[in-house]
């Protein structure tokens, strides 16, 4: 059961959101009175859960905050509170929202938002008309001037003290860049903040970039209480810098409710993030891209990644970094990667990288895999691919049906392994004389 509450002139507003199989039951009233109860009946219980995140999201939006039942008892009074920043209330179309994140260039569905925000008050409605109109550009900077207490409120001490770039649509984002500056993301204003921002509801787009004073969890765990998320694409970038000892930020907490709450992404990038020993195997239905790059990967955090579900998924890339930044020995074995070559959960791939390690054994599994007749990409750099790894390919480029691009650059190909590659697979073959030592 979640708890949450709003502060009121006189006495705080309380509600409770709870879920029971297909039903989702809303108490609401006055705290220390008897409140009154809702029950909404779905089709089912994904539905179900689906309308308590939607519910949960119309809260937050509407000034309500969670709310600690064990820590209230002791508790100091608290002070009064202050008048809210105006986009703090201003009002929030779940369903709108969600029309447009479904077909973001339907002009009819920004429309209708814009229609709903005029008949509220919202300075965000005039903004949205004239972007659709394609209105004069001074006629617009002059809209988004009046409405930037609503459109840019409560962002600018972020762009103030962080790395930020932020690309503007409608008065909305629809990209942002947000890099630590020396101080970390710590210094801003909460991130939670930004991601339950109105001006956020329809981003696509974020790329986070974190220093060594961030905590990597406290910015997983804000993703995951502000879902449901609009977001397409997350890069994840868990420690600045490509250094090893700058990486990677280890985490405590199960993955699983991450991508739980953004249903709608379709690319995630990670990197320098070190996955807790039992983690949940990685699952989503619309996840098409995944890129994975660490310093040493374990056997745990390799199979989290490829024996999940992951039925969309298209492009997989991995950097499991111990030639590329230590030279060590792997932790893992091509048996942890066995799924993927296998094509089981994973009928989708067509594009597979795997970077940073002893790249001779990885080489001869995807030759000899059914995975081979579908690829379309193969990237195996910045490893020790040689000689065996290279004959193993060659000797099987026929069964490579759809093969455009085979890139191996940065190994330690000898010249009889490139003169192999060379005529095996022609012009598909890059990087052959990028090799440590160089072929002459």
């Amino acid at each position: 059961m979640d708890v949450f509450e709003r502060s009121g002139d006189a006495v705080p507003e309380m509600c409770t959101v709870e879920l029971d199989g297909a039903t989702v039951r809303v108490m609401r009233g006055a705290s220390g009175e008897d409140g009154s109860l809702e029950e909404i009946v779905c089709g089912d219980e994904a539905a179900a859960k689906l309308k308590r995140d939607l519910l949960i999201l119309e809260l937050k939006m509407t000034g309500f905050r969670p709310f600690d039942l064990d820590a209230a008892a002791n508790a100091p009074e608290p002070e009064a509170a202050p008048s809210p920043e105006p986009w703090r209330s201003e009002p929030r179309h779940p369903e709108l929202e969600a029309a447009i994140l479904d077909a973001p260039d339907d002009d009819a569905r920004w429309g209708a938002l814009a229609e709903r925000l005029r008949a509220d008050g919202s300075a965000r409605a005039e903004l949205i008309t004239l972007e659709i109109e394609e209105a004069d550009e001074a006629e617009i900077e002059a809209a988004r001037a009046r409405a930037a207490d609503v459109v840019e409120g409560g962002l600018r001490p972020l762009q103030k003290r962080a790395a930020v770039r932020i690309d503007w649509e409608r008065g909305f984002v629809r990209r942002m860049e947000l890099g630590s500056n020396t101080r970390g993301l710590s210094s801003c204003p909460p991130l939670a903040d930004v991601l339950v921002h109105p001006s956020f509801a329809l981003a696509e787009e974020l790329a986070l970039t974190l220093s060594r004073s961030d905590d990597a969890e406290a910015v997983i765990d804000a993703i995951i209480d502000a879902a449901p998320s609009p977001l397409r694409g997350l890069s994840f970038v868990a420690a600045s810098g490509n250094a090893p000892e700058n990486a990677p930020a280890k985490v405590s907490r199960d993955l699983a409710p991450w991508l739980e709450a953004m249903p709608r992404l379709l690319d995630l990038e990670v990197r320098w993030l070190k996955l807790p020993n039992g983690s949940s195997p990685l699952r989503h239905d619309r996840l098409r891209c995944l890129r994975w790059s660490s310093v040493t990967m374990s056997a745990e955090e390799v199979r989290a990644i490829t024996t999940g579900g992951l039925p969309a998924l298209e492009r997989l890339e991995l950097n499991t970094g111990e030639h590329y930044f230590s030279d060590a020995e792997p932790a893992w074995s091509i048996e942890d990667l066995e799924p993927v070559l296998g094509g089981g959960g994973f009928e989708a791939l067509a594009h597979l990288a795997v970077n940073g390690t002893e790249l001779d054994p990885v080489a001869t599994a995807i030759a000899a895999s059914p995975l081979a007749a579908r690829l379309e990409s193969l990237d195996l750099r910045w490893g020790t691919l040689g000689d065996a790894g290279a004959a193993a390919l060659a000797g099987a480029a026929s069964g490579f049906e759809r093969l455009a691009k085979l890139e191996v650059g940065d190994n330690r190909i000898g010249p009889a392994g490139v003169e192999a590659l060379r005529e095996a697979f022609g012009e598909r073959a890059e990087g052959l004389d990028f090799q440590d030592p160089p072929v002459d």
